[in-house]
């Protein structure tokens, strides 16, 4: 059945019965709430927070950045750094992977 159909069924209980049927079985909406990637961006009230493998990590910037564009503070793999030290590695860092994916290994 297809979305369209369901959509046309007049009676509201099996138009929603069938919606989660199409939604589970058609589209596997469950698998959309299952996290399977290692990295994590979570926002506070006040903040994000960006970590792999459940540790404060970014290289993009700070792994902690708050909403206020106050100071944030910098991790790479956990591990807390200056500004300074961390723009060092970090850029040490996606150097290495741009040259890995450039002679086509990977991480």
């Amino acid at each position: 059945m297809t979305y369209d159909d369901i959509m046309n069924i007049e009676d509201i209980q099996e138009k929603e019965d069938k919606l989660k049927e199409f939604y589970l079985n058609e589209i596997e909406v469950e698998k959309w709430l299952i996290d399977d990637t290692k990295t994590q961006t979570v926002r506070f009230a006040d903040r994000w927070e960006y970590k792999l493998n459940g540790e404060l990590h970014n290289l993009n910037g700070p792994a902690i950045n708050f909403h206020n564009k106050g100071r944030g503070f910098y991790y790479i793999y956990g591990e807390s750094l200056n500004e300074i030290e961390w723009k060092k590695k970090a850029q040490a860092i996606l150097r290495e992977k741009k040259l890995r994916r450039t002679l086509g290994k990977t991480d």
